[in-house]
């Protein structure tokens, strides 16, 4: 239970999410009481968390939230400020819904991998997955945004990146069907 006017960060899984007339009601895994959250910070989410607080996600994707909590005078939960990340039901976190399919494709398939986040500078490009059950380590693109003249740059720029070093790819452009993803036995 969360004393009266004290802020909390509870980290949680987003079990349900109802509109209210003043913004929106959210019911987290981990936690009894609802939880209220003004329109305003959930525009202002919604732009910085969009593949997250989407409304239109796979079902095997996940949203974990950590918010700033305070109770009102009323005794309700209103959340102050939050972060919000889409992951897929195994917890990996994913930067959109094509990364939740590759992530149980990967798994689904039996391989080892990492997903390297935004925080991890072990690589020079920064990589959607990483298979390390091969020898060298394979890297996976999921290539999301075809079509974009900016994202089909940067997706050139990667892949000539990775020729010159000499890095396998495995990519899958999201208007193809997934790849075969079982380890190839040597």
């Amino acid at each position: 239970m969360i004393p009266s006017n004290a802020a909390r960060s509870p980290a949680s899984e987003v079990k349900d999410r109802q509109p209210t007339p003043y913004g929106q009601r959210l019911l987290l895994r981990h936690l009894r009481e609802p939880l209220y959250l003004s329109t305003e910070l959930l525009q202002r989410a919604t732009r910085s968390y969009r593949s997250a607080l989407s409304t239109s996600r796979l079902p095997t994707s996940r949203t974990i939230v950590l918010g700033v909590v305070e109770r009102t005078t009323a005794g309700n939960l209103i959340i102050a400020d939050l972060a919000a990340m889409l992951t897929n039901r195994a917890y990996i976190p994913a930067d959109s819904s094509y990364e939740v399919r590759m992530a149980d494709q990967l798994i689904a398939s039996g391989r080892a991998f990492v997903k390297p986040l935004r925080y991890d500078n072990n690589f020079e490009v920064f990589p959607d997955f990483v298979l390390t059950d091969t020898d060298p380590w394979q890297y996976v693109e999921v290539w999301g945004m075809p079509g974009r003249e900016a994202y089909e740059r940067r997706k050139r720029d990667k892949q000539a990146h990775y020729r010159q070093a000499g890095i396998d790819l495995l990519g899958w452009d999201v208007n193809q069907p997934l790849p075969e993803m079982r380890r190839p036995h040597p």
